[in-house]
Protein backbone atom coordinates (compact mmCIF):
# COMPACT_ATOMS: atom_id res chain seq x y z
CA UNK A 1 0.00 0.00 0.00
CA UNK A 2 1.34 3.55 -0.55
CA UNK A 3 0.17 6.00 2.00
CA UNK A 4 0.82 10.02 1.17
CA UNK A 5 3.58 11.80 3.14
CA UNK A 6 1.68 14.95 2.57
CA UNK A 7 -1.41 16.66 0.60
CA UNK A 8 0.60 17.06 -2.50
CA UNK A 9 -0.93 14.37 -4.09
CA UNK A 10 1.61 13.16 -6.29
CA UNK A 11 2.70 9.46 -6.82
CA UNK A 12 6.29 9.83 -5.66
CA UNK A 13 4.92 11.57 -2.61
CA UNK A 14 4.38 8.33 -0.74
CA UNK A 15 5.52 6.05 1.27
CA UNK A 16 5.57 2.20 0.45
CA UNK A 17 3.92 -0.41 3.32
CA UNK A 18 4.28 -3.60 3.25
CA UNK A 19 2.72 -6.44 5.13
CA UNK A 20 4.86 -9.53 5.51
CA UNK A 21 3.97 -12.55 7.35
CA UNK A 22 4.17 -13.43 10.68
CA UNK A 23 6.38 -16.10 10.89
CA UNK A 24 9.03 -14.39 8.54
CA UNK A 25 9.00 -11.20 10.58
CA UNK A 26 9.85 -13.57 13.85
CA UNK A 27 12.75 -15.52 11.87
CA UNK A 28 13.81 -11.80 10.33
CA UNK A 29 14.06 -10.30 13.25
CA UNK A 30 16.38 -13.12 15.15
CA UNK A 31 18.55 -13.36 11.92
CA UNK A 32 18.80 -9.87 11.77
CA UNK A 33 20.55 -9.52 14.90
CA UNK A 34 23.19 -12.33 13.41
CA UNK A 35 23.64 -10.19 10.60
CA UNK A 36 24.30 -7.58 12.89
CA UNK A 37 26.95 -9.66 14.83
CA UNK A 38 28.76 -10.35 11.43
CA UNK A 39 29.03 -6.63 9.92
CA UNK A 40 30.44 -5.60 13.64
CA UNK A 41 32.73 -8.36 14.45
CA UNK A 42 35.79 -7.19 11.64
CA UNK A 43 34.77 -3.82 12.18
CA UNK A 44 32.70 -2.91 9.31
CA UNK A 45 29.83 -1.21 11.47
CA UNK A 46 28.48 2.44 10.11
CA UNK A 47 28.54 3.59 13.21
CA UNK A 48 31.90 4.53 15.12
CA UNK A 49 32.05 4.08 18.62
CA UNK A 50 29.54 2.08 20.72
CA UNK A 51 26.91 4.15 20.77
CA UNK A 52 23.74 4.01 18.37
CA UNK A 53 21.66 7.16 19.30
CA UNK A 54 21.01 9.87 16.54
CA UNK A 55 21.63 12.60 19.17
CA UNK A 56 24.71 11.52 20.22
CA UNK A 57 26.09 11.09 16.40
CA UNK A 58 24.50 14.45 15.25
CA UNK A 59 26.26 15.86 18.35
CA UNK A 60 29.31 15.01 17.24
CA UNK A 61 29.58 16.62 14.16
CA UNK A 62 27.99 19.81 15.75
CA UNK A 63 30.97 19.62 18.43
CA UNK A 64 33.83 19.15 15.72
CA UNK A 65 33.00 22.50 14.04
CA UNK A 66 32.18 24.49 17.12
CA UNK A 67 35.44 23.12 18.26
CA UNK A 68 37.38 24.06 15.25
CA UNK A 69 35.55 27.62 15.12
CA UNK A 70 36.85 28.37 18.74
CA UNK A 71 40.25 27.15 17.83
CA UNK A 72 40.10 29.40 14.44
CA UNK A 73 40.68 26.46 12.54
CA UNK A 74 39.14 24.53 9.25
CA UNK A 75 36.92 22.08 9.76
CA UNK A 76 34.04 21.43 7.33
CA UNK A 77 32.34 17.74 5.96
CA UNK A 78 29.52 16.83 3.85
CA UNK A 79 26.02 15.08 4.39
CA UNK A 80 24.10 12.93 2.01
CA UNK A 81 20.80 11.75 1.70
CA UNK A 82 20.13 8.99 -0.83
CA UNK A 83 16.67 9.67 -2.68
CA UNK A 84 14.03 6.09 -2.45
CA UNK A 85 17.17 4.74 -1.22
CA UNK A 86 15.14 1.05 -0.24
CA UNK A 87 12.79 1.49 -3.64
CA UNK A 88 15.65 1.82 -5.83
CA UNK A 89 17.78 -1.33 -4.46
CA UNK A 90 18.55 -4.09 -7.52
CA UNK A 91 17.30 -7.28 -5.91
CA UNK A 92 19.64 -8.83 -8.22
CA UNK A 93 22.70 -6.35 -6.94
CA UNK A 94 21.62 -7.14 -3.10
CA UNK A 95 22.31 -10.86 -4.05
CA UNK A 96 25.72 -10.44 -5.64
CA UNK A 97 26.74 -8.31 -2.62
CA UNK A 98 25.96 -11.13 -0.15
CA UNK A 99 27.93 -13.68 -2.42
CA UNK A 100 30.57 -11.11 -2.56
CA UNK A 101 30.50 -10.88 1.40
CA UNK A 102 30.70 -14.95 1.63
CA UNK A 103 27.15 -14.71 3.97
CA UNK A 104 25.67 -18.06 4.07
CA UNK A 105 23.33 -18.53 1.72
CA UNK A 106 21.12 -19.65 4.37
CA UNK A 107 21.15 -16.74 5.89
CA UNK A 108 20.15 -14.33 2.96
CA UNK A 109 18.59 -16.78 0.42
CA UNK A 110 15.19 -16.57 2.61
CA UNK A 111 15.04 -12.73 2.72
CA UNK A 112 15.82 -12.22 -1.04
CA UNK A 113 12.85 -14.71 -1.54
CA UNK A 114 10.51 -13.07 0.16
CA UNK A 115 12.07 -9.67 -1.62
CA UNK A 116 11.00 -11.17 -4.97
CA UNK A 117 7.72 -12.44 -3.50
CA UNK A 118 4.75 -11.21 -6.05
CA UNK A 119 2.70 -8.31 -4.84
CA UNK A 120 0.04 -6.03 -5.03
CA UNK A 121 -0.06 -2.75 -5.17
CA UNK A 122 -2.68 -0.48 -3.81
CA UNK A 123 -3.10 3.45 -3.83
CA UNK A 124 -5.89 4.79 -2.65
CA UNK A 125 -9.17 2.85 -4.00
CA UNK A 126 -6.71 1.70 -6.54
CA UNK A 127 -5.90 -2.04 -6.42
CA UNK A 128 -3.16 -3.62 -8.90
CA UNK A 129 -2.22 -7.04 -10.12
CA UNK A 130 0.19 -9.31 -8.94
CA UNK A 131 3.86 -8.78 -9.89
CA UNK A 132 7.26 -9.80 -9.20
CA UNK A 133 9.16 -7.00 -7.84
CA UNK A 134 12.87 -6.50 -9.51
CA UNK A 135 13.82 -3.23 -7.16
CA UNK A 136 12.94 -2.42 -3.62
CA UNK A 137 13.90 -3.24 -0.31
CA UNK A 138 11.17 -3.97 1.89
CA UNK A 139 10.06 -1.69 4.02
CA UNK A 140 9.33 -2.77 8.01
CA UNK A 141 11.40 -5.90 7.33
CA UNK A 142 13.61 -6.35 10.34
CA UNK A 143 16.69 -6.88 7.98
CA UNK A 144 16.50 -4.40 5.68
CA UNK A 145 18.91 -1.89 8.03
CA UNK A 146 21.61 -4.38 7.26
CA UNK A 147 21.36 -4.75 3.63
CA UNK A 148 21.72 -0.72 3.61
CA UNK A 149 24.77 -1.25 5.89
CA UNK A 150 25.92 -3.71 3.00
CA UNK A 151 25.17 -1.14 -0.06
CA UNK A 152 26.14 1.95 1.97
CA UNK A 153 30.01 0.43 2.79
CA UNK A 154 32.11 0.94 0.09
CA UNK A 155 31.49 4.43 0.11
CA UNK A 156 32.38 4.31 3.76
CA UNK A 157 35.61 2.47 3.67
CA UNK A 158 36.67 4.72 0.82
CA UNK A 159 36.45 7.67 3.38
CA UNK A 160 37.88 6.23 6.04
CA UNK A 161 41.05 5.16 3.52
CA UNK A 162 41.73 8.25 3.39
CA UNK A 163 45.16 9.71 5.19
CA UNK A 164 43.22 12.33 7.23
CA UNK A 165 41.57 9.40 8.64
CA UNK A 166 38.08 12.00 9.36
CA UNK A 167 34.86 10.95 10.88
CA UNK A 168 32.67 8.31 8.95
CA UNK A 169 29.07 7.47 9.82
CA UNK A 170 26.21 5.77 8.11
CA UNK A 171 22.89 5.84 9.53
CA UNK A 172 20.60 3.91 7.03
CA UNK A 173 20.47 6.06 3.95
CA UNK A 174 21.96 9.06 5.30
CA UNK A 175 26.15 9.10 4.99
CA UNK A 176 28.28 11.95 6.89
CA UNK A 177 31.83 12.38 6.65
CA UNK A 178 34.02 15.47 8.56
CA UNK A 179 37.42 16.02 9.43
CA UNK A 180 39.62 19.41 10.37
CA UNK A 181 42.24 21.49 8.43
CA UNK A 182 41.37 23.31 4.73
CA UNK A 183 43.54 20.42 2.75
CA UNK A 184 41.92 17.47 4.83
CA UNK A 185 38.81 19.20 4.21
CA UNK A 186 38.77 19.35 0.80
CA UNK A 187 39.90 16.40 -0.19
CA UNK A 188 37.44 14.99 1.79
CA UNK A 189 34.78 16.42 -0.08
CA UNK A 190 36.39 15.83 -3.49
CA UNK A 191 36.35 11.80 -2.58
CA UNK A 192 32.95 11.70 -1.28
CA UNK A 193 31.93 12.95 -4.89
CA UNK A 194 33.72 10.92 -6.59
CA UNK A 195 32.55 7.89 -4.72
CA UNK A 196 28.91 9.59 -4.72
CA UNK A 197 29.12 9.46 -8.78
CA UNK A 198 30.04 5.64 -9.08
CA UNK A 199 27.00 4.70 -6.31
CA UNK A 200 24.71 7.16 -9.37
CA UNK A 201 26.31 5.13 -12.25
CA UNK A 202 25.30 2.19 -10.51
CA UNK A 203 21.27 3.36 -10.08
CA UNK A 204 21.11 5.41 -6.55
CA UNK A 205 20.41 8.78 -6.49
CA UNK A 206 21.42 11.68 -4.34
CA UNK A 207 18.98 13.77 -3.31
CA UNK A 208 20.44 16.94 -3.78
CA UNK A 209 17.81 19.41 -1.83
CA UNK A 210 18.68 17.01 1.42
CA UNK A 211 22.16 17.17 0.82
CA UNK A 212 25.06 19.62 1.08
CA UNK A 213 27.88 20.92 2.57
CA UNK A 214 28.98 22.29 6.58
CA UNK A 215 31.99 23.98 7.34
CA UNK A 216 33.10 26.34 9.81
CA UNK A 217 32.70 29.75 8.34
CA UNK A 218 31.05 31.13 4.80
CA UNK A 219 34.35 31.11 3.14
CA UNK A 220 35.34 27.75 4.05
CA UNK A 221 31.65 26.59 2.71
CA UNK A 222 32.49 28.15 -0.79
CA UNK A 223 35.91 26.63 -1.13
CA UNK A 224 34.04 22.79 -0.46
CA UNK A 225 31.39 23.77 -3.32
CA UNK A 226 34.07 24.44 -5.97
CA UNK A 227 35.41 20.83 -4.79
CA UNK A 228 31.68 19.74 -5.00
CA UNK A 229 31.33 21.26 -8.49
CA UNK A 230 31.26 17.56 -10.38
CA UNK A 231 27.69 16.35 -7.95
CA UNK A 232 27.10 19.47 -7.17
CA UNK A 233 26.36 20.04 -3.86
CA UNK A 234 26.04 22.94 -2.11
CA UNK A 235 26.89 25.05 0.98
CA UNK A 236 23.19 26.53 1.80
CA UNK A 237 24.15 27.61 5.19
CA UNK A 238 22.36 25.02 7.22
CA UNK A 239 22.27 21.16 6.44
CA UNK A 240 20.00 18.78 8.07
CA UNK A 241 21.94 15.56 9.51
CA UNK A 242 20.05 13.51 11.49
CA UNK A 243 17.60 16.16 12.18
CA UNK A 244 20.12 18.02 13.17
CA UNK A 245 20.80 21.75 11.77
CA UNK A 246 24.58 22.89 10.94
CA UNK A 247 25.39 26.06 9.66
CA UNK A 248 26.71 29.56 9.86
CA UNK A 249 23.26 31.20 8.74
CA UNK A 250 21.14 33.07 11.18
CA UNK A 251 18.66 30.38 10.59
CA UNK A 252 20.94 27.44 11.75
CA UNK A 253 21.99 29.58 14.48
CA UNK A 254 18.06 30.11 16.05
CA UNK A 255 17.96 26.04 16.10
CA UNK A 256 20.93 25.93 18.00
CA UNK A 257 19.58 28.63 20.74
CA UNK A 258 16.34 26.70 20.14
CA UNK A 259 18.21 23.60 21.23
CA UNK A 260 19.55 24.73 24.19
CA UNK A 261 15.84 26.01 25.57
CA UNK A 262 14.51 22.56 24.66
CA UNK A 263 17.68 21.10 26.58
CA UNK A 264 17.21 23.45 29.69
CA UNK A 265 13.40 22.51 29.83
CA UNK A 266 14.39 18.85 29.80
CA UNK A 267 16.53 19.08 32.61
CA UNK A 268 13.88 21.04 34.57
CA UNK A 269 11.22 18.32 34.05
CA UNK A 270 13.97 15.83 35.39
CA UNK A 271 14.65 17.91 38.38
CA UNK A 272 11.22 17.45 39.17
CA UNK A 273 11.41 13.70 39.05
CA UNK A 274 11.46 11.50 42.12
CA UNK A 275 14.53 9.99 41.05
CA UNK A 276 17.50 9.92 43.04
CA UNK A 277 21.22 11.43 41.94
CA UNK A 278 22.35 8.49 39.70
CA UNK A 279 19.07 8.09 37.68
CA UNK A 280 18.54 11.83 37.27
CA UNK A 281 22.09 11.77 35.84
CA UNK A 282 21.65 8.97 33.63
CA UNK A 283 18.60 10.97 32.55
CA UNK A 284 19.92 14.06 31.63
CA UNK A 285 23.31 12.10 29.66
CA UNK A 286 20.63 10.35 27.67
CA UNK A 287 18.61 13.05 26.73
CA UNK A 288 18.96 16.63 28.33
CA UNK A 289 22.67 16.77 27.86
CA UNK A 290 22.19 15.44 24.15
CA UNK A 291 20.45 17.40 22.98
CA UNK A 292 22.22 20.82 24.29
CA UNK A 293 25.25 19.53 23.17
CA UNK A 294 24.61 19.85 19.72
Amino acid sequence: SMLPKSNSGEPLDCRPVVLLPMLYRMWARVRARELDRWIQRPGLGALPGRSKGAEEHGMLFALALEYARARGQWAGGLALDFSKAYDRMDINMLEHMARQARLSEWLWRPMINMYRAPRILKMGSTVGEWRYPTDGLVPWCPAAIFWMALATYPWIRAMRSLASQPTVRGWVDDLTAYVSGRDETKALVTAGVEEVLAYEAAGYLVNRDKSGLAATSPAAEAVLVQCAQALPLQAKGVVQDLGVGHGTTPKALTAARERWHECCARLGRIARMPVGPRWAGLLAGASAMAVGAY
